[in-house]
């Protein structure tokens, strides 16, 4: 049993099948290669694997990709031109522009993850091994002004 994830597929395949086969038989129309050019022969003759590449590309290059994100850029840009020819008119309903410009919002929301990733925060921890700073060149007074401000900073807990 297909799952309802499979049958567009399937769908597709059958359909590209056909396109196929009626570009194969036009293109084996227009060939000079065969000697005989009835209408019987000419639904006997097969393209050769160069053809058949040909004529996937062609129609690759035709079919555009489906993009969801492509798709919810569409919506929002609708939203929001509605709403904008709303407030142009002579007495807009505002209730409309609100609802529009809501939902505008909602669908630039979803896509904002994808558009613009969130920032993490970084924490910033030495290694014993390879220290951030070489405090071997600080002479002794610049070690001690160090040592009191360090000391006197307030720790960060975790939470903030």
């Amino acid at each position: 049993m297909q799952s309802l994830k499979s049958v567009p597929r399937a769908v597709e395949a059958v359909r590209f099948d056909q396109e196929l086969k009626s570009t194969a038989g036009q293109i084996a129309k227009n060939s000079k290669c065969h000697a005989d050019h009835s209408p019987e022969n000419v639904e006997a003759a097969t393209p050769n694997k160069l053809s058949i590449g040909r004529m996937k590309a062609q129609m690759a290059a035709g079919v555009p990709e489906f993009d969801p994100y492509d798709q919810l850029e569409n919506i929002a840009k609708t939203f929001l031109e509605r709403a904008r020819a709303e407030q142009r008119r002579d007495k807009p309903n505002m209730r409309l522009v609100d609802d529009l410009l809501d939902k505008a919002a909602r669908v630039l929301r979803d896509m904002v993850p994808y558009k613009r990733p969130r920032l993490t925060a970084t924490k910033v921890s030495g290694d014993k091994e390879a220290p951030l700073f070489d405090l071997s060149t600080l002479t002794d007074s610049e070690l001690a002004f160090l040592r009191r401000t360090i000391l006197k900073a307030q720790p960060i807990t975790e939470g903030e």
